[in-house]
């Protein structure tokens, strides 16, 4: 009997872990994403040094949880992110607008798929 409770309380701690990893990932990718809608607008207005220097803070935003990132995510997601990075910001540096809004409204799908994929729902479940 005793064996079971042990179970049971291993089970609930990976359920957890489960659910805190995927809270912790839609709280960053939320953040990251609103960061390059805000750069979006500020580039659509014209104001190219202040889109630069929200992608820049997207992109540092992202960095700085680059450990659990490592830990909880698949090697190919990060990469896909961090090229979707230099393709927004080699945009941006050319202030080529219609280039750079395809090149940022891929990277935040890409984040929205990854946060989507990471969520412990049903579909990802089976």
């Amino acid at each position: 009997m005793k064996w079971l409770w042990v179970s049971c309380a291993i089970l609930i701690a990976i359920l957890v872990g489960t659910m805190a990893s995927g809270r912790y990932l839609q709280s960053l990718a939320s953040s990251v994403g609103e960061q390059l809608q805000q750069a979006q607008t500020l580039a659509e207005a014209g104001d190219w040094s202040g889109a630069r220097d929200k992608t820049s803070a997207a992109r540092s935003t992202w960095q700085e949880k680059e450990v659990c990132i490592h830990i909880t995510l698949r090697h190919s997601d990060i990469n896909e992110v961090y090229k979707g990075f230099e393709r927004v910001e080699a945009c941006v540096r050319a202030e080529e607008y219609a280039e750079y809004a395809v090149a940022n409204a891929e990277l935040i799908a890409h984040l929205e798929l990854i946060n989507q994929s990471e969520m412990l729902d049903i579909e990802n479940v089976l």
